[in-house]
């Protein structure tokens, strides 16, 4: 991505008419054990712009509801309910709030040396499909105990399970294992091929059941789970960006059935292919 235009400078700006919940290391003791330094949620009107040249800090914007724009590879974009925005440290990024209209986020900070947060693996800002309910209400859950007061315990609760709602939601984004690396970039580049478990362990380099473990231990996922976790990201982003017809996304991505996919997608994504593209 490319610096942010000439006329932006430093500005961290939430509006008069923007309504937040936040909360912070101060308050949650687990954060420490997972690198947070914050997390929260906004509802965001005209008035909301961040604008950060020299951010400090790693951050996921998962956009609940409305729209509003982030900065991305040298312009502004559209960011809508079921994507989200993830910035680097030391990489200029951008977002704020649309002229008119109500933009719903939650949102996940990361200090930039916090030697226990994920390593995410992009370097500049990009942005992502995921289905953003669940890690919305692990936020809202976690909020409502800090407001309450709720003792430690229940803190670290909440805090365990948006922890891991946000690496499963960046799981391909962070492989670690430079075998398991090749083998993602491998997949995504052919999602219509008819991946098997044994054609996937393989081509890591791995037996069943080391590749089934490593997988497990990155994603969150079995390996044929994390197959269809891609496809089914890659049809949300086409669903969105393109006018292609449902059912040929669905064979782009590796479903020869159109009943199928229109079921696999409504599971992962609580709406139809058709409804997911009318919303967006």
């Amino acid at each position: 991505m490319g610096g942010l235009p000439n006329n932006l400078v430093e500005m961290q700006h939430i509006g008069a008419r923007t309504r937040e919940r936040m909360a912070s290391d101060r308050e949650v003791a687990a954060f420490a054990d997972c690198g947070l330094a914050l997390a929260g949620s906004s509802l965001a009107r005209a008035g909301f712009n961040f604008y950060r040249p020299t951010p400090d800090m790693r951050q996921l914007l998962v956009c609940t509801g409305g729209r509003g724009e982030v900065w991305l590879d040298g312009r502004w974009r559209d960011l809508t309910a079921g994507e989200a925005y993830y910035t680097p440290a030391g990489v200029p990024h951008a977002y704020r709030a649309k002229a008119r209209g109500l933009w719903s986020l939650c949102w996940l900070t990361y200090p930039a040396a916090a030697p226990r947060a994920p390593r995410f693996a992009p370097r500049a800002p990009v942005v992502l499909p995921l289905n953003p309910r669940p890690l919305a209400l692990a936020v809202e859950g976690l909020c409502e105990a800090v407001a309450h007061r709720a003792p430690q315990s229940e803190r670290e609760l909440w805090t365990r399970l948006l922890h891991q709602h946000m690496q499963a939601a960046l799981a391909p984004a962070t492989a670690q294992d430079p075998r398991l690396a090749a083998l993602w970039s491998a997949v995504d580049a052919d999602l219509a091929h008819p991946w098997t478990l044994a054609e996937l362990a393989q081509r890591a380099g791995l037996n069943r059941e080391s590749f089934r473990r490593a997988c497990l231990a990155e994603t969150g996922r079995s390996p044929l789970r994390e197959v269809a976790h891609r496809r089914l990201r890659r049809a949300a982003d086409l669903l969105r960006h393109t006018p292609d017809k449902v059912a040929a996304i669905g064979q782009r991505v590796g479903f020869s059935d159109p009943f199928a996919f229109s079921v696999a997608f409504k599971r992962a994504w609580s709406r139809s292919p058709r409804a997911y593209r009318e919303e967006g």
